[in-house]
């Protein structure tokens, strides 16, 4: 049930690429796939060769004064940020107001399997924002350092850096998210 729910949690992220709500109909296949290219050009060419420029300016210096640690913690900084304010609407619209609970826990569902896969979107969405940071700023670093002993074991460790930003951004995310769930309930004149 977990792969169902997360599924439609990931559909509803991605709606509008598919259906248009002003007319209220599917999009045609062209522009599908006009809206998914456009997607990519946005996060693999706009945002992920900001990160590589980024990274391609601060990499070779750091590594020259023997501060690669420094490099990381600062890639790995900007990852957080960016997984954080990608997701933080995302969590907003998800978590903290979603449209769907009523119907949810009408069927025979546990809580906690809806909850679980309304998590596990916004940590993915988290991770794959900090993955566009991430990603470029490791293979400048490999390519700066060249494959020795170092690089090697950074580049091993690359999974689990990835997850490990994911998930911190997937706590400021909710947090965030929170933050923004009570500021607009006050501003609606809520409790």
């Amino acid at each position: 049930m977990l792969k169902v729910l997360l599924k439609k949690q990931i559909a509803e992220v991605f709606r509008s690429y598919f259906y248009d709500a002003k007319k209220n109909r599917m999009r045609s296949k062209k522009a599908i796939a006009a809206w998914i290219i456009f997607f990519l050009v946005v996060m693999i060419g706009l945002l992920g060769g900001i990160f590589t420029g980024l990274s391609l300016s601060v990499c070779e210096t750091l590594v020259q004064l023997d501060m690669g640690w420094l490099y990381f913690l600062l890639m790995g900084g900007i990852a957080v940020l960016l997984g954080a304010f990608g997701s933080v609407f995302n969590t907003y619209a998800g978590l903290y107001l979603a449209k769907d609970n009523d119907l949810l826990l009408s069927l025979p569902i546990p809580v906690r399997t809806i909850i679980a896969a309304r998590l596990v979107n916004v940590y993915l969405l988290g991770a794959m924002y900090s993955a566009v940071a991430m990603i470029p700023a490791l293979a400048v670093y490999w390519i700066t350092v060249g494959a020795t002993a170092t690089a090697e074991t950074f580049l091993n460790l690359r999974t689990i850096a990835i997850i490990a930003l994911g998930i911190v951004a997937f706590s400021m995310g909710t947090a965030s998210g929170l933050l923004l769930a009570k500021l607009m309930n006050k501003l609606s004149g809520g409790k």
